[in-house]
């Protein structure tokens, strides 16, 4: 089925493939019913007819639930589909340095899709916390310090090949690279950010903000993911642009 998608030459693009509309629109419904249940399992009767949101598939706050698995196959899809844009027949080498690029980014997607389903930088940040006893710094937990110290890790062993396959690439895979760019930083913001910031601030702000916080970390995190999916599917079925840059998309 895949094959069916793969990118024409034709005309320059200046708007998302409807394929990419379709299936965004799709996914972001999906996203909106996930966040809705999180949010209306604090207020629903466990006995009524929607108490099936009380089981903990449903709490986005915790982790294995469905809003969190969900985002990870949209991070694992897209990464499958920049790895085939990666994989494809180079004939020159001007062409694989500007698919490069793809692969490396297909790399860092597939690392955040395993990290968060198999928790791995919570338990080794643990594991760094209880060999090194890490101290407690700016509200932070020694755990969380931790934590941070492995996903400093995992940029720099990933990052380097992806600044230089960027730093390699033109035109349009370059720009490809921008979008992405900024949607890590986005999802960084609410993975990372909100969460720091919610132990910093947790004992300062009332149950319903902290709440309130809680749901729009979950809403982010899924929104990022959902964004980049879109623009993965986005490039893997726009036509294909081999004469020249003359368009944004």
């Amino acid at each position: 089925m895949l094959s069916r998608l793969r990118p024409t030459r034709g005309r320059t693009v200046r708007h998302l493939t409807p394929i990419a509309l379709v299936a965004g629109s799709a996914v972001l419904a999906a996203d909106l019913l996930l966040v809705a249940a999180s949010v209306l399992r604090n207020y629903v009767d466990a006995g009524g007819a929607f108490g099936f949101l009380h089981l903990e598939l449903f709490d986005g706050n915790k982790d294995r639930t469905l809003a969190e698995l969900f985002g990870d196959l949209q991070l694992l899809f897209a990464s499958v589909l920049l790895l085939c844009i990666a994989a494809a027949p180079a004939r020159k080498a001007e062409q694989f340095r500007d698919t490069a690029v793809y692969g490396a980014w297909a790399l860092v997607l597939l690392a955040m899709s395993a990290d968060d389903f198999f928790r791995i930088h919570e338990e080794v940040g643990r594991a760094i916390d209880t060999r090194l006893e890490l101290p407690a710094l700016f509200g932070l937990r020694s755990q969380d310090l931790g934590e941070l110290l492995v996903w400093a890790g995992v940029a720099a062993a990933l990052g380097a090949p992806l600044l230089i396959a960027h730093l390699i690439s033109r035109g349009r895979p370059r720009r490809d690279s921008y979008v992405f760019i900024g949607l890590a930083v986005l999802l960084a913001l609410f993975a990372v950010g909100m969460d720091m910031l919610h132990f910093i601030l947790g004992d300062l702000l009332p149950s319903l903000a902290l709440s309130a916080m809680n749901q729009l970390e979950i809403a982010g995190e899924l929104g990022a993911m959902t964004l980049m999916m879109i623009w993965a599917v986005h490039i893997f079925t726009r036509p294909a642009n081999p004469a020249g840059d003359d368009g944004w998309l």
